[in-house]
């Protein structure tokens, strides 16, 4: 579910970047609003599954996430300036694709483990 909601918050900002009809980017403030809280659950799941034993991982990365609530406007502003806003959502989704990538070890590491300990 993780990377299903993770692709449908993409599309939305995408949306949002190039919508003209007010509805759209309204429903797409909607949708992106929902699928980047719930995928943050499974992120912040994804985490704690890593780090069982200090918990420090997952303290980290909720600091992360505060932390790129406060500096995300900042960039998509830096990038908005020179490049417009729509372009903003070609950053959007590079950043996202590189966040699949590393999700996916994450995750291959994950399930890998869980295998190993249960043989």
């Amino acid at each position: 579910p993780m990377f299903l909601l993770m692709a449908i918050n993409v599309m939305s900002i995408v949306a949002i970047s190039y919508a003209s009809d007010p509805t759209v980017y309204f429903a797409a403030n909607v949708v992106q609003a929902v699928t980047n809280l719930s995928s943050l659950v499974y992120q912040l799941g994804l985490v704690a599954a890593v780090d069982r034993a200090s918990g420090r991982l997952f303290a980290a990365a909720n600091g992360l996430v505060a932390l790129g609530n406060g500096l995300g406007p900042a960039v998509a502003g830096a990038l908005a300036q020179p490049f417009g806003a729509p372009n903003v959502a070609l950053a959007v989704v590079a950043f996202n694709f590189a966040a699949f990538a590393l999700f996916g070890l994450i995750a291959f590491g994950v399930s890998r483990k869980a295998v190993l300990l249960r043989s």
